[in-house]
């Protein structure tokens, strides 16, 4: 059984003209291949175990973007469903996630002058050495990134101590943008709780993605119970009763032992990785490893790459 990880599904947009997007074109085009060569089944049994079958695939959605509601009424118009993994933070706070400031930052500046202004701001005093061991060959394996972006990428995300984490992707958010301009992208970037009850009355299955997308092994027992907990009382919130998760980045390095227990302790049923495999009998017996592909594997999932210009 197949399971393909998706992010940002959308035609191109002048304000964020270097974002790496999947076009809505080819993500029909894939749909297509894969019912050509595939079988779709309804997402909702992931949670029976005999739901096993070699030919089968589904398609999962990290992020709670705004682009996911146009994916679901898609799907929903082909008879097919999905699962949307969806930070809960946003919802609160009605700020940009850190991960997806990064990505507006990249999608809109020159990775020279980012990593410009980082300097000026004194970052490399807080670089964390360890964390540049831990993570520096492990991630965006299969991102088609130039080089300078994938430092800025791997700097702000994942080799900060993390106290410092949130100044720093603050600092640089807004010496491009003030918080006005924020609030305007917040309303246009992720789906409104009204979007999402729709998209479940549509049959899609909703999914926790934590509460900020921070990266939960840089994170203490407490902080990391915090998070699933946020995005259990989610969950809860959309009146949904089964509940299953993934993980932030996703790579094996993204979670540990703390993490699945305390899914386990929360009742998650299911938690997703990132690892470019079938899902098998032993994963579903397993419950907290299920490996998706990323989309870009398959014909017709390569993304728009960053142009800089």
């Amino acid at each position: 059984m197949k399971s393909i990880m998706y992010h940002y599904v959308q035609n191109f947009n002048k304000e964020f003209k270097n974002l790496n997007t999947l076009s809505f074109q080819n993500f029909k085009k894939q749909i297509s291949y894969f019912k050509r060569n595939f079988y779709f089944f309804d997402v909702h049994k992931i949670f029976q175990l005999s739901c096993l079958n070699k030919n089968n695939i589904f398609l999962t959605f990290d992020d709670g973007l705004k682009c996911h509601y146009n994916v679901a009424k898609y799907l929903n118009d082909q008879k097919l469903n999905a699962i949307f993994f969806i930070p809960s933070l946003d919802f609160k706070n009605r700020t940009i996630l850190n991960v997806h400031k990064i990505h507006i930052i990249l999608a809109t500046q020159k990775p020279e002058l980012v990593l410009d202004k980082l300097k000026k701001l004194g970052i490399e005093k807080y670089i964390n050495k360890k964390n540049i061991k831990m993570f520096k060959n492990k991630l965006y394996k299969n991102q088609n990134n130039l080089s300078k972006y994938l430092i800025v990428k791997k700097i702000l995300n994942f080799y900060l101590d993390k106290e410092k984490q949130n100044k720093f992707v603050a600092d640089i958010f807004y010496s491009f943008f003030n918080r006005e301009k924020e609030k305007k992208m917040f309303s246009n970037f992720y789906l409104s709780k009204n979007e999402i009850k729709k998209m479940i009355k549509m049959n899609m299955l909703i999914g926790g993605h934590s509460n900020s997308h921070r990266l939960l092994t840089l994170l203490q027992k407490e902080e990391i119970k915090n998070e699933i907990n946020s995005t259990k009382k989610f969950l809860f919130e959309l009146g949904l009763k089964k509940h299953i998760f993934s993980y932030p980045y996703g790579g094996k390095k993204s979670y540990n032992k703390i993490t699945i227990k305390l899914l386990k302790f929360f009742n998650f049923k299911f938690s997703f990785c990132v690892n470019s495999r079938d899902i098998t009998k032993k994963d579903l017996v397993k419950k907290f490893h299920l490996p998706r592909y990323n989309c870009n594997e398959f014909i017709y999932g390569k993304v728009n790459k960053h142009s800089y210009n």
